[in-house]
C-alpha cells in the first residue's frame, strides 16, 4: 500500500520548513526585542512632554514619538484609540498594540465639523465643500500631510453613522449626474493640481450627511525595512493601506476603505490605491509575509506583488497566507514589467489559504470589467502559486497570463466571467455557464481548482453567504470620537 503519495510528501516538507521558519523568526524578533527602545502611545491618555517609556507615562502622537529614531523601536499604541496620522520609514523595529480592548487605529479621515460649511454651488443640487479651511475640519492635519500639495486629493466621502461610502469620483462637475458622486478635479500633472474644492451632487443639503468623513493623500504605513507589524487597525487612507515594505511581516491588522485618489503625475486622469502593495524594484524585494490580517473595501486589489521600471529585481518569498478580503475590487493582482525587456519572475512567492469574499462590491467604482477575485497584467504565465483559497461571489480572473492555480474553491455566478482581459481588445472571454465553460477555461489557465456554478440568491447561495460571514466575522473599524 502507497502511504503517502509524492504530494503528500512535499507538502509535509513544506510544512515543517515553514514550522521552523516562523520559530527562527520568532526567536530573532525575541532577542532584537532586547536591543529595542520600546516606546508607548495613546492619544486619549498620552502627553507629549511625558518620556513615553512606560504604559503610565505615554506619548500622545506618534508624530513625537518617532521624531528623533525611527530606528531600532519597539512602537505600542494603545488599544482603543485612533492617531490621525501615518507611519513611515521605520527599520528593525516593531509596531504594535497594548492594553485591552479594540486594536489601535491609524486613520487617515479628516472629519467634517462644520456641516454648514457647505455652500450651493451654480448648478443646481450640487455643492461644494472648501476642503482648505482647515478650521471646519478635525481628524487627519494638514501639518502631518505626506505631500501637502496633494493633500486634499479626496478617494472617498464616508458616512460613519450609517457605514457608507460614496466612492464615484467623476472627472468634471458636469459629470455629477448621481445622488453622491462627487468631483475633486479634471488635472492630474502635479504641476497643474490643485485640489482646494470638492463638489458633492445631494438631493438636500449635505448638512443632513453630518459630520462626514475624508479620506486624505496620504499611506497608512509605507517605507519599512526588516519590521513587525502586528495588531494595528489601517482606515481612511486614499493611496495605500501599506506599502513600500522590505523583510517585514504583517500579522493580524485590519485594513478598511482605502484608496480612490487621482494618481497625480500619472500619464493621465487614473484612480488606485491597494490595501498591501508589495512593489518591486530593481534593488531586490524579499521576505515579506502577510497574514492573519482583514482587508476590506479598496478602491483596488486588497494585495499585490506588482513592479515596473528598469532592471527589475526577482522579488523573493513574498507571501500572502490566511487572510480575509471582503468587498475589495480584486482579492490579489500579480504583474512585474521590466521596460528594457528583462525576463522577471516570481520566487517562492505565494498568495494561499485566504477567504476571499464578493469581490467588485467596494462601493467605490464597480461595476467595471476588471471586478474579478484576481488580476493579472502579467504578458505571459509566471510562477507564482495562488493556491487553496475559497473565493466566492465574483467573477475569477482577469488576465491573459497566468500564475499557477492549485486546489483552490471557486464559487462564482452563472454568467459572470471565468476568464477575462480588458485590456485587449476581441479578448475570448469564457464565461460561466456549465461544465463545457469550465473546461474551457482549464485548457487554457491549467487550473485545476474546484469551480462550482451557482444561481445568485437561491438556497444555497443565501446559505453560504451566511455561513462565510460568520466566518469572516467582518465588522467595520469603529472611529470612536
Amino acid at each position: 500500500m502507497k502511504y503517502f503519495s509524492g504530494d503528500f510528501r512535499a507538502w509535509l516538507l513544506l510544512s515543517i520548513c515553514l514550522f521552523l521558519g516562523c520559530r527562527y523568526l520568532h526567536g530573532q524578533v525575541q532577542r532584537q526585542n532586547y536591543k529595542l527602545q520600546t516606546i508607548y502611545v495613546s492619544s486619549s491618555k498620552g502627553n507629549d512632554n511625558y518620556d513615553g517609556l512606560t504604559e503610565d507615562k505615554p506619548l500622545k502622537t506618534i508624530h513625537r514619538a518617532l521624531k528623533k529614531n525611527k530606528k531600532g523601536v519597539n512602537l505600542r499604541l494603545k488599544c482603543g484609540d485612533v492617531f490621525f496620522e501615518n507611519i513611515s520609514g521605520m527599520s528593525n523595529s516593531i509596531i504594535e498594540s497594548y492594553g485591552k480592548g479594540d486594536k489601535p487605529v491609524l486613520c487617515g479621515f479628516k472629519i467634517l465639523r462644520n456641516p454648514n460649511a457647505w455652500q450651493a454651488d451654480s448648478i443646481k443640487g450640487v455643492w461644494r465643500l472648501d476642503l482648505s479651511n482647515e478650521t471646519d475640519f478635525a481628524g487627519y492635519p494638514l501639518e502631518y500631510a505626506s505631500d501637502k500639495l496633494c493633500f486634499n486629493d479626496i478617494g472617498c466621502i464616508y458616512d460613519s453613522r450609517k457605514d457608507k461610502i460614496y466612492g464615484h469620483l467623476v472627472k468634471s462637475k458636469k459629470a455629477l449626474r448621481n445622488n453622491g458622486d462627487f468631483f475633486t478635479s479634471s488635472l492630474y500633472k502635479r504641476k497643474d493640481v490643485a485640489f482646494r474644492y470638492l463638489y458633492l451632487r445631494y438631493d438636500q443639503h449635505p448638512k443632513a450627511l453630518g459630520n462626514i468623513c475624508l479620506s486624505t493623500y496620504n499611506h497608512g504605513i509605507s517605507n519599512m525595512d526588516r519590521c513587525v507589524i502586528r495588531n494595528i487597525a489601517i482606515i481612511g487612507f486614499a493611496r495605500h493601506g501599506i506599502c513600500g515594505i522590505n523583510h517585514t511581516q504583517v500579522q493580524n491588522c485590519d485594513i478598511d476603505i482605502i484608496g480612490g485618489s487621482i494618481q497625480v503625475g500619472y500619464q493621465n486622469w487614473v484612480r488606485y490605491g491597494n490595501g498591501i502593495e508589495c512593489w518591486v524594484l530593481s534593488s531586490l524585494i524579499s521576505d515579506n509575509t502577510i497574514s492573519h490580517c482583514s482587508i476590506s473595501r479598496t478602491y483596488d486589489c486588497g494585495a499585490t506583488i506588482q513592479g515596473k521600471g528598469k532592471g527589475l529585481q526577482n522579488p523573493c518569498r513574498i507571501r500572502f497566507v490566511h487572510n480575509k478580503f471582503i468587498y475589495c475590487r480584486q482579492a490579489f493582482e500579480h504583474f512585474l514589467s521590466d521596460t528594457e525587456g528583462k525576463d522577471v519572475d516570481y520566487v517562492d512567492c505565494e498568495f494561499s489559504n485566504n477567504l476571499c469574499f464578493m469581490m467588485g462590491r467596494n462601493q467605490f467604482d464597480s461595476p467595471e470589467a476588471r471586478d474579478a477575485d484576481l488580476l493579472s497584467y502579467d504578458k505571459k504565465n509566471k510562477n507564482i502559486l495562488i493556491s487553496n483559497n475559497i473565493f466566492y461571489g465574483a467573477p475569477y480572473y482577469c488576465g491573459k497570463a497566468f500564475g499557477i492555480l492549485k486546489g483552490n474553491i471557486v464559487y462564482m455566478y452563472k454568467g459572470d466571467y471565468l476568464n477575462h482581459y480588458h485590456g485587449q481588445k476581441n479578448y475570448p472571454i469564457i464565461y460561466a455557464n456549465d461544465e463545457k465553460s469550465i473546461e474551457t477555461y482549464r485548457r487554457r489557465t491549467h487550473d485545476d481548482s474546484r469551480i462550482y456554478i451557482l444561481d445568485k440568491e437561491s438556497d444555497f447561495d443565501r446559505k453560504m453567504k451566511q455561513k462565510l460571514l460568520a466566518r469572516i466575522a467582518y465588522q467595520p473599524i469603529r472611529l470612536k470620537k
